[in-house]
This record gives structure tokens, sequence and C-alpha cells, in this order.
């Protein structure tokens, strides 16, 4: 059931304080949490005081079952490995963000001479990636569980190099009816939703071509300063 209130909420990616109260979930297991909607940006968003804690979020990462040698998790990557590998040269440099304890990805992407370094803030949190730029930088399943999307979006951006493309693999929403019965939002460690029209505003503010967009799918390339 849609929820309206006086808008307390700023938005993570955006900053608008032009939010309001979306609809609020049944579902006990999920603390009956609400669903903010920026009219700004229309990222939908969980407010932070229903965030997991930092050691309850990683138990449920911790039970992930993203293998390395998965066939089929490597073909649910594909589209972000064909977004690299159709749009750089062999031997671009690039770094897996959010690449997760089996990071497939990345090694799909160094067998094709595509060297990629991992980063994750909870299985490969290492710091010397930051020393670099990079050709490209992907974020699979990662987007949706940013507490600060705007924060990292910017981290992100400064060490992607001009013409460097950017591979966002998320789940896109479309309507209100439909999020209620998504089972997309009933994981807890989802906390941000977006739409098409979110990317529109992201490469805007930031200054990026969209190359391609899916339902689940948007790749960005970084434009070279004039």
């Amino acid at each position: 059931m849609t929820q309206h209130a006086e808008s307390t909420e700023i938005c993570p990616l955006c900053k608008s304080f032009s939010t309001s109260l979306w609809c609020t979930d049944s579902q006990a297991r999920l603390n009956h949490r609400e669903y903010w909607q920026c009219q700004n940006c229309e990222l939908v968003f969980v407010p932070p005081q229903f965030h997991l804690s930092h050691d309850d979020e990683k138990a449920i990462y911790d039970l992930h079952e993203n293998h390395i040698d998965d066939p089929g998790y490597q073909r649910y990557l594909q589209p972000a490995f064909n977004a690299v590998t159709s749009s750089l040269p062999q031997q671009s440099i690039g770094l897996d963000f959010g690449a997760g304890p089996g990071p497939a990805l990345a090694t799909m992407l160094t067998a094709a001479s595509y060297k990629t370094s991992l980063y994750d803030a909870y299985y490969h949190r290492n710091n010397d990636v930051w020393q670099h730029t990079y050709d490209f930088i992907t974020c699979t399943e990662v987007f949706e569980h940013l507490s600060q999307p705007h924060d990292v979006i910017q981290q992100l951006h400064s060490h992607l190099k001009p013409n460097g493309v950017l591979v966002v693999m998320t789940m896109f929403w479309q309507q209100q009816k439909e999020f209620m019965q998504w089972s997309y939002k009933n994981d807890p460690t989802h906390i941000c939703f977006y739409t098409p029209k979110t990317f529109h505003w992201i490469v805007n503010h930031w200054g990026y071509e969209l190359v391609q967009t899916t339902h689940n799918l948007a790749v960005m390339r970084k434009r070279a300063p004039s």
C-alpha cells in the first residue's frame, strides 16, 4: 500500500530532498521496512534505520554460492564480460568492484587478457587498488547493496580513465505494483533499486555516455574532457 509523508529522507544518490515514503513492506522478516522514492532521479531506497549491521550483512553474503567455476554463474555474467570485451582491446586494465568471495567475472576477464584487480569491502579489502586508474570498472550485483551510492560512484568515477567503461549489473524495477510483488526486494541486503531513468541521471551528473541498458545491465562510457 502506498504511503505519503513529509519528506525527512535525503536521496543517497542525487542528494535531493524531493523524496517521499513510497510504501511499507508487509513482511515481518524485513522489519516492515520502508521504501522511499526520489522524485528527481527515481531511486527507490531503504532508509538507514532499516539497514543491517555489517556482521549481519556479511553473514548473508557468506551464504551466497557464486563459485568461480560454475558454468551457470558464468553465463549470468556473460553480458558484463561482453560489455568489456566488445568495448576495449585486450591488455586493458580493470577493477572488479564488489567482487565477492568468488570473483568469477574477474577470472573470466583475466583469462581473456583483460587484467582485472579485485576490491570488496568484505572479501578483498585491498586499498592499493585506489592508487591506480582503470580502463574499465565492473560492478555486478553491487549497486543494490550500496548505502551511499553517490559516494561510491564518485570514487569509481575518479579512478576511471577518460573513455573508460563502467559496467553495472543490477535488476531494474518498473512499476510500484510489480515492485511490491518482486522477489528481488526481499533480500534484506538490497537497499537501493534503480530504473533506466536513474541511470540517465547518473550519466548526466558525472558526464558519461549511456552505451547500453537492459533489464539488469547498464554500460556507461566516461566522456573525455573537451
